[in-house]
């Protein structure tokens, strides 16, 4: 299991802005992203858009071509969605699955338990650790200089 780190510059506490992050980031690097759990198909997927129903359509047709019968035996085997990585990602005959954490997250047994069956498939499956910075300026008037103090700051767990 790969782990990285993503520094941001603003506070990622909103529900959803860490995967936006992460998914562009990824798209940056050239990679095809979906949602992980349209590894189970179009019908796992709960959209009304046709643009999006489509794509996970051709995702299915890939990986149907890609794998076979053996998709059929990997989706029966992993049998339900809970602890599906945020992402599938493609990068030419390359996939892996990308799950995205924000500092103070814990990864959940449920999640380890379907990265270590991904892997067993051959599947690279990376954790992408996704840290706030917050920065400091300090301006001096009469010399027109800035300086930039940066202060890491760990974002406190909410109970709620």
């Amino acid at each position: 299991m790969l782990i990285k780190e993503i520094h941001l510059k603003s506070k990622a506490q909103r529900r959803g802005l860490s995967e936006k992050l992460a998914k562009q980031k990824l798209k940056k690097q050239g990679f095809r992203v979906y949602r992980g759990i349209g590894f189970f198909g179009p019908g796992a997927i709960h959209v009304d858009y046709p643009y999006v129903v489509n794509m996970y359509k051709e995702l299915d047709k890939y990986l149907n071509e890609r794998f076979g019968y053996a998709l059929f035996a990997m989706r029966l085997v992993l049998g339900t969605t809970k602890g599906m990585p945020d992402f599938l990602c493609i990068s030419g005959s390359e996939i892996s699955f990308v799950e995205v954490k924000l500092e103070h997250e814990s990864i959940k047994p449920t999640q380890i338990k379907m990265m270590d069956a991904l892997e067993e498939f051959g599947f690279k499956v990376m954790v992408f650790r996704i840290k706030s910075k917050v920065f400091k300026v300090q301006s001096n008037l009469i010399g027109g200089r800035r300086k930039v103090l940066t202060m890491q700051r760990k974002l406190v767990k909410s109970w709620r």
